[in-house]
């Protein structure tokens, strides 16, 4: 069984699935192997040239700055990144699912991306969309004048993603990660939810 864990920026998707493989719980972070296949694969490496131009890379490091700019500037390019980017991580997930009978699959995009189609069973994880937004600025930035510069982007990103309302009318489970709610809570949220699973 493939159980999806997705939701929006700072709705803590992330920590909570983190949180599962902590606990012994296999996660497969798309993400994560999105990244590290950007910075292995070739052929990917030079498609994303073709799109972006070859600053994308620097010396073989994937310009993230860089590519956030103009994703920023012309909104057009993310999918066009993603369906180069998409079926190359969809492929690891399903070799890397193979060998766990019951695994769970993060993705901020999972919909999106049509991963879904490959979950058994899909929880998403919500929150208000201001917790949303003060938890990313006090998460990827130190100094009140880089959060200040930064919050009409990551607005941006925000609003371009997913609604509550959306995924909830789309996931088989909602847990509400609310301000307050600390990472031991929603983890017993989910782990009632697994428990229907077994049952």
């Amino acid at each position: 069984m493939l159980i999806g864990i997705t939701g929006g920026i700072g709705s803590g998707k992330t920590t909570l699935a983190k949180e599962l493989l902590k606990n012994n719980f296999p996660v497969f972070f798309c993400d994560d192997e999105a990244k590290n296949l950007i910075a292995t694969d070739s052929t990917i490496q030079q498609q994303l040239m073709d799109l972006l131009g070859d600053s994308a890379f620097q010396q073989g490091v994937y310009q993230t700055q860089y590519v956030a700019q103009k994703i920023f500037n012309q909104p057009d390019l993310l999918p066009k990144i993603n369906a180069i980017v998409h079926p190359a991580v969809i492929n690891q997930l399903s070799e890397w699912q193979k060998k766990h009978p019951i695994c769970f699959v993060e993705s901020a995009i999972l919909y999106e991306s049509g991963i879904d189609k490959k979950c058994d069973k899909v929880v998403a994880v919500i929150a208000p969309y201001t917790t949303r937004i003060r938890r990313v600025l006090h998460r990827d930035y130190t100094t009140c004048s880089q959060r200040i510069a930064h919050l009409p982007l990551v607005i941006k990103k925000t609003r371009n993603q997913l609604s509550n309302n959306q995924l909830q009318s789309m996931a088989d489970f909602t847990l509400v990660n609310a301000a307050g709610k600390n990472i031991s809570e929603l983890f017993e949220d989910i782990k009632k939810i697994i428990a229907t699973f077994a049952n």
